[in-house]
């Protein structure tokens, strides 16, 4: 293992891509305050970066984000992808490598949807190109001297994914923090959580098919989830939300833990513009690829594959009235043999974004699932007659029902047999007691498109 001091007099990213390029195969670590930042390189090129904070999250999001309205199952990818990130993760867990495990888990799965066939290089580079952006928007507005001793570099065999564009990335990253600038104070981060407060939508400057999408979304999911969900980049969707909030129709909660780790903070006062490597700001003015060139001199990159333009592309700001996605209702089961649980969770999921239906005796499940087709189960794991685990190896059997999502509801995790909710197709883990948060993070992760 090597080790390559970072100076905590300077800005991280002033000398982290510098070393890159000597890094041969492997990846750079920088810790900063509650936060681990990776960046993965193969013979001197960027291939990736991400951080500690929900590397899943961000993965499964950007895959849906980038395969929609494509021919490409972005839900059962991601079904496949978890199951490959959780046997990373405890493989790593019992490593004597020094390795952190998600770091690990996360770029195994990113060789995993190159070497198995579920993503072309095309897509990928689109997935790994999104995945990078929304972390350099953080990395970058980590202020000086806030990155702790040194990045580690470890050798290791590396498969060979897409490489970044990285000038273009930068250059495409200060335009969007000059972006992001522009809605504060009252946008500050893209994973603020936004609700509607009950006033009535202004006449003119929303379709109507727009304001019903809004009721069914706007339920605490942050805006890079709302995003996702609306169809649109979450820069287009921050614009078109902005006056809502100025108007008070719209009211925009704190991010939730641990995304609140992330360096983007509520503006004290009148906020400075975004200051890049060496204390230049970013301003309409600036000449962002001469302020690149500094740091990118000398990366070799591939040739522009203008995935800026897809992904994150300006707005046309002389569209008055917004548009979104047909809305879609979401199906949701709940089977649990206590009516306490089920009315809580039908109290937490009371939105139009979700149609639930509660069931209390599972020996009937399966008729009712049938002839539902639901998006989501929840599925108690200790119930009388027939439990979770039998009832989720039924719904397997079932070459109709195998694919749907199964979340066991458990009232001690620890407690769940692994191989045998493994053997049964068990999906994920949902732990009671737990909050409208935890319930909708996790209905979120596995909402199919």
């Amino acid at each position: 293992m090597e080790a390559t001091c970072i100076p905590t007099t300077q800005h991280p990213t002033e000398s982290l891509f510098q070393q890159v390029r000597q890094l041969g195969d492997g990846y750079l670590q920088i810790s900063s305050p509650e936060i681990e930042w990776f960046v993965y390189g193969r013979a001197g090129q960027v291939l990736c970066l991400s951080n500690s904070i929900e590397p899943f999250e961000r993965l499964t999001r950007v895959l849906r984000r980038c395969l929609q309205g494509t021919a490409i199952d972005a839900q059962a990818i991601s079904l496949h992808a978890r199951a490959q990130y959780e046997q990373a993760s405890e493989a790593a867990s019992h490593s004597t490598s020094a390795a952190p495990p998600e770091l690990d888990a996360h770029y195994q799965v990113l060789c995993w949807l190159q070497e198995s066939g579920q993503l072309s290089d095309e897509w990928l580079a689109q997935v790994m190109h999104q995945i990078s952006l929304e972390v350099l928007e953080s990395f970058w507005q980590l202020p000086e001297g806030s990155c702790s001793g040194q990045a580690i570099a470890t050798p290791c065999a590396l498969t060979a994914l897409p490489s970044l564009d990285f000038p273009a990335l930068c250059t495409e990253v200060q335009a969007r923090l000059q972006r992001w600038q522009a809605f504060q104070p009252e946008i500050y981060s893209p994973y603020q959580r936004p609700y509607l407060s009950g006033l009535p939508f202004q006449q003119g400057t929303l379709s109507p098919e727009f304001q019903a999408r809004l009721r069914q979304v706007l339920i605490g999911f942050s805006l890079r989830q709302v995003s996702m969900l609306m169809g649109q980049d979450d820069l287009v969707l921050a614009q078109q939300l902005l006056p809502l909030v100025q108007q008070g129709i719209i009211k925009l909660h704190a991010p939730f833990t641990p995304f609140d780790r992330l360096p983007w903070k509520r503006p004290e006062t009148q906020s400075s513009p975004p200051v890049l490597p060496g204390g230049l700001p970013v301003t309409p003015r600036t000449n962002l690829a001469e302020q690149v060139a500094p740091i990118a001199a000398g990366i070799s990159a591939r040739p522009p594959a203008n995935l800026g333009d897809k992904l994150g592309g300006s707005p046309d700001r002389s569209v008055a009235v917004a548009t979104a996605k047909p809305a879609k209702v979401w199906n949701i089961v709940c089977i649990d043999d206590s009516p306490a649980v089920l009315n809580e969770i039908n109290r937490f999921l009371q939105t139009d974004l979700f149609s639930v239906t509660l069931i209390d005796d599972s020996k009937k499940a399966l008729m009712r699932i049938n002839s539902i087709k639901p998006d989501i189960i929840l599925l108690d794991a200790n119930m009388p007659g027939v439990d979770g685990y039998q009832v989720c190896t039924m719904l397997r059997k079932s070459a109709s029902l195998r694919h749907i999502p199964v979340i066991m509801v458990t009232g001690n995790r620890g407690l769940v047999n692994r191989a045998k909710a493994k053997m049964a197709g068990i999906t994920d883990y949902l732990n009671k007691p737990f909050s409208q948060k935890d319930l909708l993070e996790m209905v979120f992760r596995h909402l199919s498109e």
